[in-house]
């Protein structure tokens, strides 16, 4: 499995139980390329936000900007994606973080 499939089971696995319909296009995204979900260990939906899951041990966030830099993390590099995306009416969404959750 490439790292795009890969990086697509991971955060459909963690959208699994969302209930928002950009979580559900990215479950069945997942699912029409018959990709392997691994079991969510831990889910949180953070509303207005997004999501907090724990897949095979890893800190997974699929969300918004706001988000992602609570966590930590810096998505300033993705910012003139996310305002061209903006400008074309598309949806801005940052690309789920991923890191090990701590013990």
């Amino acid at each position: 499995m490439g790292r795009a499939a890969s990086l697509l089971a991971i955060a459909a696995a963690a959208e699994t139980g969302s209930e928002h319909p950009l979580g559900a296009a990215i479950v069945t995204a997942a699912r029409d390329r018959h990709l392997a979900l691994p079991s969510a260990e831990h889910f949180t939906a953070i509303p207005g936000r997004g999501i907090d899951a724990t897949i095979a041990g890893l800190r997974v966030l699929v969300g918004n900007a706001a988000l992602l830099t609570d966590a930590g993390v810096d998505v300033t590099a993705l910012a003139p994606q996310a305002g061209q995306a903006a400008a074309a009416g598309q949806t801005r969404c940052s690309p789920p973080s991923i890191t090990k959750r701590p013990a």
